[in-house]
């Protein structure tokens, strides 16, 4: 989001959703329309999968107009609202960041995960073969550099 504003691109649409939690609180999802792509884009969380909801609205706002430098309008809508289901692209950004795309995302980092640590340890073994075929050729050298000395 930051390279697509650096490089020139607005913020052109900001949708706000209200969804309750499980705890009853009100968590606020931005969804975000930039200039540079087409469809809505919802922030994800730093580290895993989910999305990045806000308890404080005030604090949400503060951060679209800081971060982001948007000046237009913040449409507050609650998650069940009918009409929300004119915007396609908000749409399909909610059902990218739905719960069952996450775990799938997740699912997929861990496979990504386990495969890159299978390399690495094939790596390993690898580099430790080429050690030791060194290590033993160094000791051959050595002993028949000894050998030869103790000839003359």
């Amino acid at each position: 989001m930051r390279a697509g504003l650096a490089g020139g691109g607005e913020i052109e649409t900001v949708v706000v959703l209200a969804t309750k939690g499980s705890d009853g609180e009100t968590d606020y999802v931005p969804y975000l329309l930039p200039s540079w792509r087409r469809g809505f884009v919802v922030l994800g969380l730093f580290r895993g999968p989910g999305l990045r909801g806000y308890r404080d609205l005030d604090r949400l706002v503060r951060f679209l107009r800081t971060e982001f430098r948007y000046t237009g309008i913040i449409q507050l809508a609650l998650e069940d609202d009918p009409k929300l289901s004119k915007h396609r692209s908000l749409s399909a950004a909610r059902a990218a960041a739905s719960p069952d795309n996450a775990a799938q995302r997740e699912e997929a980092r861990a496979q990504s995960r386990v495969a890159a640590k299978a390399k690495g340890k094939r790596d390993t073994a690898a580099r430790i073969a080429e050690l030791e075929r060194q290590v033993a050729a160094l000791l051959r050298d050595r002993s028949a550099n000894d050998q030869g000395s103790s000839a003359d």
